[in-house]
């Protein structure tokens, strides 16, 4: 599936020489789903994170920090930590509609908390 990232006026644009002429190209929309696209969907991710209203600290650290792309490599000393993060992030990338949909924990607790489908 690929999504369609709308860019402000003001980002990239590339400047061109064309039979002789001078020509300003700009990059007004990133579709992104492939490798290629890491600081898009990071800054999308990102986004999503901040326009969340009353979001624990570790939410935005974690897409910040853990985030490459579309993989997420979170590791935490406390359990509690742990769940937070596996029960609240796919609740706030949901509202981006970002789904989550593979997790992998070491810990009995969460592998309890996540659904099955």
């Amino acid at each position: 599936m690929l999504n369609r990232l709308i860019l402000k006026p003001c980002t990239t644009s590339v400047v061109g020489n064309v039979n002789d002429h001078e020509v300003c190209y700009r990059m007004t929309s990133h579709l992104f789903g492939g490798v290629w696209c890491d600081s898009s969907s990071i800054y999308a991710l990102g986004r999503t994170v901040g326009d969340s209203h009353s979001v624990h600290p570790l939410i935005p650290h974690t897409v910040e920090k853990a985030f490459y792309v579309d993989d997420c490599l979170k590791s935490v000393s406390l359990v509690s930590d742990a769940l937070l993060i596996v029960t609240e992030l796919p609740k706030v990338l949901q509202t981006g509609w970002f789904h989550l949909t593979k997790c992998v924990v070491n810990h009995e607790v969460l592998l309890n908390t996540i659904a099955e489908d």
